[in-house]
């Protein structure tokens, strides 16, 4: 039987944004290459201080006793992907505190939330826990953007999220609103107007999509 510690560690969940809706449009031989480039990406943005322990479908849980580690991890991630035409976007989440390891593996409230986390950003973005953050070592090195207090179902006290920028960000990036890949506007057709607002899509498929939820509503 596996002993049983509790330790400290900081934690980056990233997963796909869209992967469903993705998978639906594109189909499944599609989404299946996808994710083995996914997965290539992932493991080329690893920093040396940090680990890749565990996946489940498209969301890669990743660890270190580095937070400046894990921030730099996040930040090549996000240019990994950005680098690629076409891509989906992905939801990145960043928190730190106890947990329970047995046989490398981690259990608790800890790793819970830190997916909450990842799931409450927006695609492309990274989130932080306030405690991640005081956790930092080289605070001056990073952008943090306060986003407030946000209130997850079956937590008892708000959590204070804030959202780390990279020092550059690519103004000619836009997520297609359906299967959510980042589109280089300048490389793409298949855009749309409504409201005085452009939207940017991977394909025709998705641009009709859109067309006929717009329509139904």
């Amino acid at each position: 039987m596996s002993e049983s510690n509790e330790i400290v560690v900081s934690f980056l969940i990233v997963d796909i944004a869209g992967f469903t809706a993705l998978t639906e449009i594109h189909g499944d031989y599609s989404a299946f290459k996808l994710v083995d480039k996914y997965i290539q990406i992932v493991n080329d943005s690893l920093n040396p201080e940090v680990f890749l322990v565990e996946r489940k479908g498209d969301e890669f849980l990743i660890v270190s006793d580095c937070s400046d580690c894990l921030i730099k991890t996040a930040l090549c991630l996000l240019k990994n992907v950005e680098n690629i035409k076409n891509f989906p976007t992905i939801h990145i989440g960043l928190h730190i505190g106890k947990v329970i390891e047995s046989g490398g593996k981690y259990y608790g409230h800890t790793l819970n939330l830190t997916s909450r986390i990842s799931q409450h950003s927006n695609g492309g973005e990274i989130l932080c826990s306030e405690e991640f953050l005081r956790n930092t070592k080289n605070k001056e090195l990073y952008n943090f953007i306060p986003k407030g207090k946000i209130k997850f179902k079956n937590v008892m006290k708000p959590i204070t999220l804030y959202s780390i920028l990279p020092e550059i960000q690519n103004v000619n990036l836009a997520i297609d609103p359906i299967c959510k890949m980042q589109i280089h506007i300048l490389d793409t057709s298949f855009k749309y107007t409504n409201n005085q607002h452009e939207y940017y899509f991977c394909s025709q498929d998705c641009l009709e999509k859109h067309r006929q939820l717009v329509n139904e509503n």
